[in-house]
């Protein structure tokens, strides 16, 4: 009888929503059984931790608790998540998102190849009807690095999983990113990482459910795009081997007169992704200036970074001159 799990899904969850006895229910239907479930609940209310404690009950899988009774944020606990996790492989999975039944036998194939880092393809749903499926194809790590650079969809959150030796060899989550803390992740791996070791996959393992209460919907939205765009300016500048502080990035991207702007059609997307075909055509007819910038929002994003890092390069080497 095994008594080391293979792997140690880990998640957090604040507040329960419909979404988690969903999660719940994927972890129990998986084929490969040699899991345990490390769950860190992030300060919820008592009825919540009721609600969690009387959800789990109902399963028989190994699952580890850890309760912050200050809210701590989704970053740490993952820190924390994987000092708990006994397994070899940490698998991802926020807790309003669900595995398909094959996932972590899929995962372990690979893993016992000698993957360090691995992505799935992941079902969008919204209302229950999945509306999209990403990535469309297999991306190589250089691939994954360009996507990154350049703010295109690469993998959700739900659908990491990686190695313990991934820990040592590129780093936990840095917690400077309370958001964006995977894309940050991805992008070290994309770095350190050999073509053998890092794997971009196309099986469809992961359902990701959109809802207003997730974490990357709402007023958050703009701090992870924020902090992506911070994380890109970094990556560049440790290219070119400059040393700047991320308070500087931070400083300099706020101070950008370009910056609001780009919130606001940022924001602005994410209205008009709510509406049905017809309110979107309203929408674009009522708001025709609001709508063109936000379909600039990308090339804008792109060009502010391209400016911040000029600024911090020039402000880097005349500090050394």
């Amino acid at each position: 009888m095994e008594t080391q799990p293979y792997f140690s899904v880990i998640s957090s969850i604040h507040k329960v929503t419909p979404f988690f006895s969903g999660m719940m229910l994927s972890l129990s239907r998986q084929r490969y059984r040699n899991f345990e479930l490390v769950l860190i609940l992030d300060a919820p209310s008592p009825e919540d931790l009721r609600s969690i404690e009387a959800l789990i009950n109902q399963y028989d899988f190994s699952c580890k608790t850890f309760l912050n009774h200050e809210r701590q944020g989704l970053t740490k606990n993952l820190n924390k998540a994987i000092a708990m996790a006994a397994g070899d492989v940490l698998v991802r999975l926020d807790s309003d998102d669900e595995m398909m039944p094959e996932r972590l036998e899929v995962l372990k194939q690979h893993f016992d190849q000698g993957c360090v880092f691995l992505a799935n393809a992941s079902r969008v749903a919204v209302g229950g009807a999945i509306k999209s499926v990403y990535p469309e194809k297999a991306l190589l790590r250089l691939e994954a690095q360009d996507r990154c650079l350049n703010l295109n969809r690469v993998a959700a959150h739900s659908a990491f999983s990686f190695h313990r030796s991934l820990v040592e060899m590129v780093g936990g989550y840095d917690e400077r990113y309370r958001f964006s803390q995977d894309f940050d992740l991805m992008l070290r791996c994309t770095e350190r990482l050999t073509d053998s070791q890092f794997r971009i996959i196309t099986d469809q393992l992961t359902t990701i459910n959109v809802h207003p209460s997730a974490i990357s919907s709402g007023p958050t939205r703009n701090e992870q795009f924020f902090l992506q765009l911070c994380r890109i300016i970094d990556f560049r500048l440790s290219a070119q081997q400059l040393n700047v502080s991320f308070d500087d990035i931070v400083a300099a991207l706020k101070e950008h007169a370009m910056w609001s702007q780009i919130e606001a059609s940022n924001t602005w997307r994410g209205q008009l992704r709510s509406k049905s075909h017809a309110g979107l055509l309203l929408a674009l007819l009522m708001y025709p200036l609001k709508t063109i910038t936000m379909l600039r929002y990308r090339r804008n994003a792109l060009r502010l970074v391209n400016e911040v890092t000029a600024l911090l390069h020039d402000k880097s080497c005349a500090g050394k001159t």
